[in-house]
């Protein structure tokens, strides 16, 4: 029997589904709105109408990706900001009861730093989700880093200056230094966003010693269509504070080209579950 895992990541506006082979083969994508401003049981009908939309008689396991904060080990997502009525939900129970297969949960940008590991084979990198909130996610000797309370590699909660990063890089963040309602239309110079660029430098600069990456990877609407812009600029900074203390630390910031990494993210869990 040829075995597929599933994919299954559950965004505020989007449900992104995808079957991967044992290969790692991507077979099947299929997408569909989630309705977070509906009610849970439609969130919930949305979910299982995007697994059947992709299952097979040969698909052995599904993983859960999902923004927010999740206890991978209790299967439970404790906070769902981006969707209502979802606090203390017992997800993998509700999985496993709805499809009949070993499931996985995990937060949405530790399977977006998941996925690029597997994808690049880099063992230590950083994984960062810039978009309404700062996700992130750390690989660490190709260990994807938890922590006793599920709280490790949520880097976006530091604080600067007494300010969490994600009050000061997010895409919010910026509309409100730069005094905008939106982020479209009228290009943001570098003058504009600069002092927000040494702010980010700095956060990296400290984010180096924590996990010592050899890449770190930007991903959500926010780093990959506004940052990207100024990746030179933030790199050189970045260079800029560790050579101002000779340390010998080399690490390369790389905006993300893999969209749906989250996804493939979480086939990979179930897939890595099951084989342990």
């Amino acid at each position: 029997m040829v075995q597929n895992f599933l994919g299954i990541d559950i965004g505020g506006t989007k449900i992104f589904a995808v079957r991967m082979s044992a290969s790692g083969k991507i077979e099947q994508e299929y997408k569909i709105p989630t309705e977070a401003a509906e009610s849970q049981e439609r969130v919930l009908k949305n979910i299982a109408f995007a697994v059947e939309k992709v299952r097979t008689s040969q698909t052995i396991g599904i993983g859960f990706s999902w923004a927010g904060f999740v206890d991978a080990q209790k299967g439970i997502v404790h906070h769902a900001p981006n969707i209502s009525g979802f606090s203390n939900f017992a997800l993998q129970k509700w999985a496993e009861k709805t499809f009949h297969l070993p499931i996985q949960i995990e937060n949405d940008a530790r399977l977006f730093a998941l996925a690029h590991y597997k994808k690049y084979n880099i063992s230590n990198l950083l994984g960062i989700v810039l978009g309404t909130g700062v996700g992130s996610g750390a690989i660490v000797d190709g260990h994807l880093l938890r922590g006793s309370q599920n709280f490790a590699g949520e880097v976006g909660h530091m604080k600067f200056s007494g300010i969490e990063i994600e009050d000061q890089l997010s895409g919010p963040a910026l509309k409100k230094f730069l005094g905008r309602d939106s982020l479209r239309g009228e290009k943001i110079t570098l003058s504009q966003i600069e002092p927000v660029l040494d702010i980010f430098a700095d956060w990296l600069h400290s984010l180096l010693f924590a996990y010592n990456p050899e890449n770190i990877f930007l991903g959500g609407g926010v780093g990959t269509h506004i940052y990207t812009d100024f990746l030179a600029d933030l790199g050189a900074k970045l260079h800029e504070r560790i050579k101002a203390h000779d340390y010998p630390l080399k690490c390369e910031i790389v905006v993300s080209d893999f969209p749906d990494a989250s996804a493939v993210g979480a086939a990979e869990l179930i897939q890595e579950h099951l084989r342990s």
